[in-house]
């Protein structure tokens, strides 16, 4: 937004207490939301935060970090719409307030409800778990408060970037830029190349007994004969010509996620990462420009040396393909996230972004922001070298009976309203389609009408 020479310089006052907490929300703020030049003084004696800037100087409330925090308070807090803005016409929807308006500029406090979101603490203390030990998106802050299709802690951050920045600063600000950020998720490249006899003989009598259909078995039979001959370009799976050449003609570059596991956990992907059938993917993907990261796997969870064993795989794979890029990118097999240790684990491994942060079961905004932000690491209690990219939008989150259960013309719109959204707010808009649900006539009309709405609406070229 500004140029290092005139790049504007504000002086927070802190209080002395959760010191570094408060210091990491105001790095998200300041420099990965702002990009502006501050500093940070603590004292003993204030109550709250004291923003200094060249013409403004407020106090905000300091509430979550003072009364909620460690606390251990089991009562969720209450959502109030309050007003906002130097008009103080307006209203948002906040959770921790004062009713002080005599010492404070704005009632809400802000450092605390982005702390609450951005850090994960919501969902420690709020969300449950499903048995594959993610957070449920039913269960959280966000869903149950009505606040997931909204990003609110970055309106929010433009109510207070619009009292600290000169005018046109922040309308460079509100503005700025909005991006799409394609994903997909490879975990089935191929659907008969890790058949085996027995695998096969159970899914055909699966065909003609349960699914009591002759076409699909006769359908499953020629596609298991092309394995056994090698003709790996015939798998109905094996779709990334098509999806590639659907992307050029919108000019998307995309992220693909490759599993490099030794596939010995139930819920993992089937194939290895050394097959020549997927080295022919991988040399694809890269000559066509699109970036390769890795899809950590089941195991890896809590497991670091397992995520750099899997790492260094896919590493020494694509340096055997002469592809030169290094595996720094990630979105974790299943959206298996512990926000207590993934991300200390990832940024040790050498992740340098990540694509997780969405709930498997709710589209939306997660943690209330669009754009990327350093993730909080809770050993350190400090911004780590990981960007977090929130994930608005899986498509079987969308259609899927267990989650939202949409039908595909529901789901066109809320690809829409999500564009429109963050192209009025500003920021990255990221989905995750996989590969293997880009076949039929509907599944492809739902992926393009993503890519029509962002090519519509922003300057992708």
């Amino acid at each position: 937004m500004n140029s290092p020479e005139d790049k504007a310089s504000f002086i927070i006052t802190i209080s002395d207490s959760h010191v570094l907490e408060k210091k990491y929300i105001l790095h998200i703020f300041f420099h990965d939301f702002l990009n502006v030049e501050y500093s940070i003084d603590v004292s003993e004696t204030i109550d709250g935060y004291y923003v200094e800037g060249k013409d403004e100087k407020f106090l905000l409330p300091d509430i979550f970090f003072k009364k909620v925090f460690k606390k251990d308070l089991e009562k969720e807090p209450e959502v109030h719409e309050i007003m906002y803005g130097r008009s103080r016409d307006e209203k948002l929807p906040a959770w921790f307030t004062t009713e002080d308006q005599a010492s404070y500029l704005l009632k809400a406090d802000i450092i605390g409800m982005a702390f609450f979101l951005l850090s994960g603490y919501a969902d420690i203390k709020y969300s449950k778990r499903d048995d594959l030990e993610r957070d449920i998106g039913n269960s959280s802050f966000v869903v149950r408060k009505l606040l997931i299709d909204r990003p609110i802690i970055q309106e929010w951050f433009l109510v207070l970037g619009e009292l600290l920045l000169p005018k046109k600063d922040f309308q460079n600000l509100k503005n700025r830029k909005f991006s799409l950020s394609v994903t997909h998720d490879v975990d089935q490249p191929y659907e008969y190349l890790a058949y085996n006899s027995q695998r096969f003989l159970k899914r055909i009598v699966g065909d003609l007994l349960r699914r009591r259909s002759l076409q699909i078995a006769i359908t499953r039979l020629q596609g298991y004969i092309n394995k056994l001959r090698k003709r790996y370009k015939r798998d109905p799976y094996n779709n990334f010509q098509e999806l590639i050449e659907l992307l050029e003609k919108y000019g998307v570059k995309s992220s693909f996620f490759f599993v490099a596991s030794d596939n010995k956990h139930p819920q993992d992907v089937k194939y290895k990462i050394e097959h020549p059938a997927i080295s022919e993917i991988l040399k694809f993907v890269n000559e066509k420009g699109h970036k390769i990261g890795i899809h950590p796997s089941f195991f890896t969870f809590r497991n670091p040396e397992k995520l750099k064993e899997e790492i260094q795989r896919l590493s020494k794979v694509l340096g055997d393909l002469d592809i030169d890029q290094s595996v720094i990118s990630s979105r974790k097999h299943y959206l298996r996230w512990d926000w207590l240790q993934t991300p200390l684990i990832l940024s040790e491994a050498g992740i340098t972004d990540d694509y997780t942060v969405g709930y498997p079961d709710r589209t939306g905004f997660r943690v209330g922001v669009t754009f990327p932000y350093s993730a909080f690491c809770w050993n350190s209690k400090k911004a780590l070298p990981l960007k977090i990219h929130p994930l608005c939008v899986m498509e079987c989150s969308l259609t899927h009976k267990r989650y939202m259960g949409l039908t595909y013309n529901e789901a066109e719109l809320k690809v829409s309203e999500y564009a429109d959204l963050i192209k009025k707010i500003g920021g990255e808009y990221v989905v995750l389609w996989h590969n293997h649900v880009l076949i039929n006539k509907e599944e492809l009309n739902l992926f393009s009408k993503v890519l029509d709405t962002a090519y519509t609406r922003s300057d992708i070229t």
